[in-house]
């Protein structure tokens, strides 16, 4: 995986774009973060040893940047300080941004920002004016886009009709003709 699963590098406090070691990535750290959640919830926040090996090596890694006195066992509790929180966060954060950067490409600027379909605003200009913001989030889907989805959402009569193929094609309902 190539991106990061933050934005600053924590050593030297600086923006990067490449991850910081080839454990911490924002794949390998969300997946870390969801298994931590569910130790907490399923398993009362106990260290499985299979959440012990999987995790291990994403554990030490965040220990080298994030120096604390935690320890990380096998069958002991799972450490908790105030800085998870933010840790969660921020991996959180910078893998949406991304995502969000690769649909606003894609989509050609139709999809991923406040201004969609219509252009994306230019940051580099500045904040985006209050007054600019639009007053309700763009549709889901729009003409344009796939055309059967598209018409599925705003169109009753192609959803009655589709209904009914698939009741025919199923051998459900009334199929006479």
């Amino acid at each position: 995986m190539k991106v990061p699963h933050v934005k600053t590098d924590p050593r030297a406090g600086v923006n990067i774009n490449e991850p910081i070691t080839p454990v911490l990535n924002a794949f390998s750290v969300i997946g870390f973060w969801r298994d931590w959640r569910n130790s907490l919830v399923h398993k009362s926040g106990i260290v499985s040893s299979r959440f012990f090996d999987r995790n291990v090596k994403v554990w030490n890694d965040l220990q080298e940047l994030f120096p604390t006195n935690i320890e990380f066992k096998a069958g002991e509790r799972l450490p908790i300080d105030n800085l998870t929180f933010r840790a969660v966060t921020a991996v959180h954060s910078r893998a949406a941004k991304e995502l969000r950067d690769i649909l606003v490409k894609i989509s050609n600027e139709r999809r991923g920002h406040v201004n969609a379909p219509n252009k994306a605003w230019n940051y580099e200009s500045g904040p985006m004016p209050p007054e600019m913001l639009p007053d309700r989030p763009p549709p889901i889907l729009m003409e344009g886009d796939h055309q059967a989805s598209f018409l599925w959402t705003t169109n009753k009569s192609f959803r009655d009709q589709k209904r009914k193929e698939f009741a025919t094609h199923i051998g459900i309902g009334n199929t006479h003709r």
